[in-house]
């Protein structure tokens, strides 16, 4: 099974990591990569997670990760990971969502 990233997945990777590094450069690299690791472990099992339906009818997952949560679309042949934050933001304002 393929494993996609998103533009805005590779963003966030890249935002998580410069805020770490503010304080921590080394295991700001470090975990990230193993954000990214966990994110490609999902087609191990992709509905292993909770769904969710967004207002426009989408069926997402997520998976959390040391309190981040990987959000991704998965289907038959691939898993598409469309976001990844700390889980302390507010989810539905990033997502798109109305709240």
């Amino acid at each position: 099974m393929k494993v996609r990233f998103a533009a805005q997945a590779d963003s966030d990777l890249a935002a998580i990591q410069a805020y770490i590094a503010r304080e921590n450069p080394a295991r700001a690299l470090s975990f990230v990569r193993e954000l990214a690791e966990e994110a490609v472990k999902i087609r191990d099992a992709p509905l292993a997670y909770p769904a969710f339906v967004t207002s426009a009818g989408l069926v997402l997952r997520r998976k959390l990760h040391a309190g981040y949560v990987v959000v991704y679309r998965a289907s038959e042949n691939s898993v598409d990971v469309l976001r990844i934050f700390h889980g302390a933001r507010d989810f539905t304002r990033l997502l798109g969502e109305e709240s």
